[in-house]
């Protein structure tokens, strides 16, 4: 797409999991909000997933899509102005209360229409966005690189904001840089990182030098975090998903 280098995250429907949900909103994004169109907008639930949107990432851009548009109903004459009123009556419905949705789209999967004009309007709309367009130093590519070889290589993928602060300089990044880098990084989807305004302090404060095999291949036993979630990144916002939904189906299960 034109150079331009996209992370998709495909967020789990069912209500069981809509409470790690907000762990993984982020600003720097474009939102595709996908209902089927046979079973309209109010049972889809897109109410909740637009304001959930507008309290996490206030503004950024959102594309409803419509699906099943190659569906019988929407055959034909009467079907095509069935398509045209759903797709208005969602319109209606949702940009007025909210400004940052773009457009409503109807595609098929099967058929393959309306896809093309999707992938256009996204890049159409990451062109416009100024974090597309932002020029980061070398080194934070480099340690880009090296967070995705850790992400593989260590268990659990996860280190402290220290050991995070070792690798950056490793990598080269400066050390005025390094609150920046893992921006950057956090950015771009590849590690999640729950430091909020608490950020800067931890990098700045002094730490012991890296253990032997603190970021090494294999079983990962050195993460001693001296505080709580703001004292560790995990490498692998996948591997995330996948402990946080195992406890939440545990914990449904039992109740």
């Amino acid at each position: 797409w034109e150079g331009i280098d996209f992370t998709a995250w495909d967020f789990a429907g069912q209500d069981l999991y809509h409470s790690t949900h907000q762990l993984f909103l982020s600003k720097d994004a474009i939102y595709l909000l996908v209902f089927n169109l046979t079973l309209g907008a109010q049972l889809s639930k897109i109410d909740y997933w637009l304001c959930s949107i507008d309290a996490r990432a206030k503004g950024v851009p959102v594309l409803i899509i419509g699906t099943h548009a190659d569906e019988k109903v929407f055959k034909g004459q009467n079907g095509e102005a069935l398509m045209n009123h759903t797709i208005n009556s969602v319109k209606k419905r949702y940009k007025l209360r909210f400004p940052n949705v773009l457009d409503v789209m109807p595609v098929s999967s099967k058929t393959m229409s309306g896809i093309l004009q999707v992938r256009n309007k996204i890049t159409e709309v990451a062109k416009n966005k100024k974090f597309v367009h932002k020029t980061v130093p070398n080194a934070f590519i480099v340690l880009l690189s090296e967070i995705g070889r850790l992400s593989r290589a260590l268990f659990p993928p996860i280190i402290t904001i220290h050991q995070f602060k070792e690798v950056a300089q490793d990598c080269n990044v400066a050390n005025s840089q390094v609150f920046e880098a893992l921006e950057f990084i956090y950015k771009t989807g590849s590690i999640v990182y729950f430091g909020g305004q608490n950020k800067k302090s931890y990098l700045n404060e002094p730490f012991e030098p890296r253990k032997s095999g603190a970021t090494s291949e294999g079983s990962n036993t050195n993460v001693e975090p001296t505080g709580g979630l703001e004292d560790i990144v995990f490498l692998d916002p996948q591997w995330l998903t996948l402990i946080m939904s195992s406890v939440i189906t545990l914990r449904h299960n039992v109740v």
